[in-house]
């Protein structure tokens, strides 16, 4: 498990318990999200329970990060976007 301070806030990160997610997301021991794929490769997993899929591509990066912005969602974290976006890209 790993804390996470953000704007005053810690949540808690874990290996999550669902179906091809990577981590789960809680504040408060209250479950928020689910975040990452199990099937597929991402730029760098700063936790590190997945850094089997890093594949440190730059051109896929700047290409995952171009279509994210697009989704929103990137400066709350409430969605799952946001800790993608911040801890696998």
């Amino acid at each position: 498990m790993y804390l996470v301070n953000i704007g005053n806030k810690i949540y808690s990160i874990s290996k999550s318990s669902r179906k091809y997610k990577k981590y789960d997301v809680y504040l408060d021991s209250k479950f928020i999200t689910s975040f990452g794929d199990k099937r597929y490769q991402h730029y760098k997993d700063r936790f590190g329970y997945y850094s089997n899929l890093d594949h440190h591509d730059i051109k896929r990066r700047n290409n995952y990060r171009k279509r994210s912005e697009g989704i929103g969602n990137l400066k709350n974290p409430y969605s799952g976007n946001f800790w993608a976006y911040h801890f696998l890209w």
